[in-house]
């Protein structure tokens, strides 16, 4: 190749370079920051290397996410990451960040939480701040951040946090607090934090710490959706609830010794799974009657889930159950969900249950194995009151999950299609392949099976 021809061959690559550099060049800035904000951190900036109009992009982010899983060195260099953070938040332009996130979780390294870095956050007007940090004390949480008048979501889950009154309370724009290993020793702060959040719409509390708070108060009037997943201490404490927009309720572990939920009439799911009942340090009795103050507060839920631990503590001390199920009727439930264990006791429970649910339309039953013997010591078993009891009129679906094909089973199913007037489709699901040979014999004994609806199908999967 003659020079000529090599230096129009260079000439041709340099044009073709510019070309390809115009074409991102000419790319509105907002849809660079898009882009760049879809991309991991580290990605992000090396698109500093793909024209001169990206080479200080990066330093404009509005969504920083600093996850130490997606770094392959953080665990073996806990510093190299932390400097990367540092030398990130120095180098950024003073725009607003809506979304920051530290996420520093690691079996092997401790990372250190830095005050400035929640600083940083609140400088930028920060919307979403997300902190996940596996430390101990952290002790450059920044108290500033309840004050923030731009954080909108914010979630904060660590070792353990004592939360300690802050200077100030108000968070005009919250709308989702998620809270993990939090220790509550101050009620009135508890009770100063909900209600200074004038827009709070989500709460979720995870593993927090109880144990110092006689009563924990939420006064919320925009809360729509509040969940407590195995919090310690709520058995010994007051819970009260003045949440007038409250639409769901879910709540996982111990269960709390009083409540008073004034949720107005918007409440439409409960999910209530009450735990290992037998680990807990609480007596049988008390658990029994907060439990059964706890349904009576839910009397007006539309949805209504609960587990087989629930329906023992209920019918514990029912030495004549329909003294206790007759207190609460759910006039406004449509659909019901429960987990129960195949014994004739439990399926007593149910028909009781259902009969105090006059409107429900459609039932779900997931079938578990028997792991211990039935609390409802007093609950004596009585077919005859199965039959004069009945079945709720408008209930037209069943569906019944986890099925085995045991004696057991069979006798709830029969049950159902015995006393359910209404029924539509009863859906039965097996849980296993083991049971997939025995489906022609337990077929024929579903189809011999009397039956109080003429228009009832019923489905084996």
């Amino acid at each position: 190749m003659s020079r000529k021809q090599m230096r129009h061959s260079s000439l041709q690559e340099e044009s073709a370079k510019e070309e390809r550099e115009d074409r991102l060049s000419s790319l509105p800035e907002d849809l660079c920051k898009h882009i760049l904000c879809m991309l991991p951190i580290q990605d992000a900036i090396r698109t500093c290397i793909l024209s001169k109009k990206w080479r200080y992009t990066y330093q404009s982010l509005q969504n920083l996410v600093f996850d130490s899983s997606q770094f392959t060195d953080a665990e073996s260099r806990p510093d190299h990451f932390v400097e990367f953070i540092d030398q990130l938040l120095l180098h950024h332009d003073d725009s607003d960040i809506p979304v920051i996130k530290f996420k520093l979780w690691s079996e092997i390294a401790r990372y250190k939480l830095k005050t400035k870095w929640i600083d940083f956050a609140l400088k930028h007007n920060v919307e979403d701040l997300v902190i996940e940090a596996r430390v101990a004390e952290p002790k450059g949480f920044s108290p500033c951040i309840f004050s923030s008048t731009t954080l909108k979501r914010f979630t904060f889950v660590v070792g353990f946090y004592i939360l300690k009154r802050p200077t100030s309370v108000y968070l005009p724009s919250l709308k989702e607090l998620r809270l993990g290993g939090v220790i509550f020793i101050d009620g009135d702060l508890t009770r100063e934090l909900f209600s200074s959040c004038p827009m709070l719409e989500y709460v979720h509390l995870l593993n927090c710490d109880m144990f110092r708070l006689k009563v924990l108060t939420v006064s919320a009037l925009r809360l729509k959706y509040f969940h407590i997943d195995y919090c310690r201490g709520l058995q010994t404490i007051e819970m009260n609830l003045h949440t007038p927009s409250l639409i769901s309720l879910i709540w996982r572990g111990n269960l709390a010794q009083i409540y008073h939920i004034r949720g107005g009439p918007s409440v439409h799911y409960a999910d209530i799974q009450v735990g290992d009942i037998y680990r807990s340090q609480t007596s049988i009795d008390v658990l029994s009657q907060t439990t059964f103050n706890l349904l009576n507060e839910l009397c007006r839920v539309t949805v209504l889930a609960v587990d087989n631990l629930f329906l023992e503590l209920l019918f514990y001390k029912a030495s004549s159950p329909w003294i206790y199920a007759n207190a609460i009727t759910f006039h406004n439930l449509s659909n019901v969900y429960m987990s129960v264990w195949p014994s004739k006791k439990h399926i007593q429970m149910i028909v009781i249950l259902l009969s105090r649910m006059p409107n429900v339309h459609s039932a779900h039953f997931l079938m578990l194995a028997q792991g211990h013997p039935s609390h409802a010591s007093a609950l004596e078993w009585n077919a005859e009151n199965l039959e004069t009891i009945g079945m709720p009129n408008l209930l037209e679906y069943i569906y019944v999950d986890k099925f085995v094909g045991h004696e057991i089973d069979l006798y709830l199913v029969k049950v159902f299609l015995e006393n359910a007037k209404s029924l539509v489709k009863l859906t039965i699901s097996t849980c296993c392949n083991d049971i997939d040979g025995k489906k022609p014999e337990i077929i024929e004994k579903l189809m011999a099976l009397p039956r109080a609806s003429t228009n009832v199908e019923v489905l084996l999967l």
